[in-house]
C-alpha cells in the first residue's frame, strides 16, 4: 500500500495486488467447485468450448482476443443461474463453462444453446461454422482439476491421450 498526500490535492491510495495467473484462477475455481459437489453429492458439468481457430483470425478489430471475450459475455448472458460461470483459459483458447448441479443430458442442451446463440451473435464473422464441444462430467471424467482439464484437452485433439 502505498500513500501520497499534497496539501490541497488530497491523498492518493495505491494499492498494488499479487496477479494470479489466469490458469490459477480456473483451478482454484474448479477445485472449489469440485469440493462442493463432492460434500453434497451432485453432479458438476464442464462445457469446454474450443476457440482455438479465432486465435489465428483477424476478427472484430484485428484482434482474435476480441472474440474470446465476446464469446465469454454472450455465455455469462445465457447461464440462468448466478453460481454456473465461464471461465476463459487463454493458453487453450478454451471457454470453460461450469455447470454446478447438472447431469450429462442438462450440459448437452446448454452446450448445443452456447454454440446457437455465438453464431447468431457473431453472424457477421464467417469462421463461425463449426464450434468444436466438449462436455465433461464429474466425477464420471475426472475427480480432480487435473484429469477434468487434461481430458478436455484430449477431447478437442490438443494432446493424445495416455492411454492409446
Amino acid at each position: 500500500i502505498w500513500v501520497e498526500s499534497e496539501k490541497e490535492k488530497g491523498n492518493t491510495f495505491t494499492v498494488v495486488l499479487p496477479e494470479i495467473a489466469n490458469q490459477s484462477q480456473m483451478t482454484f475455481a474448479l477445485s472449489e467447485k469440485i469440493v462442493s459437489a463432492s460434500y453434497y453429492g451432485y453432479q458438476l458439468s464442464v462445457v469446454c468450448v474450443d476457440l482455438k481457430e479465432f486465435s489465428n483470425k483477424e476478427v472484430l478489430n484485428g484482434s482474435g482476443t476480441m472474440v474470446f471475450i465476446l464469446a465469454k459475455r454472450i455465455i455469462e448472458k445465457i447461464l440462468f443461474r448466478s453460481y454456473d460461470f465461464v471461465h476463459f483459459d487463454s493458453t487453450n483458447n478454451i471457454l470453460y463453462v461450469i455447470l454446478v448441479n447438472c447431469k450429462m443430458d442438462q450440459a448437452e442442451n446448454v452446450a448445443d444453446r452456447i454454440c446457437k446463440t455465438i453464431k447468431s451473435e457473431l453472424s457477421e464473422s464467417s469462421i463461425l461454422d463449426i464450434i468444436p464441444v466438449s462436455i465433461l462430467s464429474y466425477p464420471q471424467d475426472g475427480a480432480t482439476v487435473k484429469l477434468l482439464i487434461d481430458k478436455s484437452l484430449v477431447n478437442m485433439g490438443r494432446t493424445k491421450s495416455k492411454n492409446k
